[in-house]
């Protein structure tokens, strides 16, 4: 279990930081959390994950030439500058 050592929350309406993008993407793609919980999590609506995930997707290529899509912290940031 990820345990989360922000003592800060999340005022209704500020941006997204890099942490939380960070946050977002291991909770995205390594634990599987839908947007729902991951939203709790950040203290933020589950919209704004889905459209930081939306932002943010990249596409890989798996070593069976399938692909795959995650997200990446870097490219979301990318996007918002």
């Amino acid at each position: 279990m990820c345990q989360n050592n922000c003592n800060t929350k999340r005022e209704k309406g500020e941006h997204l930081s890099y942490e939380d993008r960070v946050k977002i993407e291991h909770l995205y793609n390594q634990q599987d959390k839908n947007y729902t919980e991951i939203g709790k999590e950040l203290n933020c609506h589950r919209t704004t994950v889905s459209r930081e995930i939306k932002k943010g997707e990249i596409e890989l290529k798996n070593s069976d030439w399938t692909y795959r899509k995650e997200y990446s912290s870097k490219r979301g940031q990318e996007v918002y500058e």
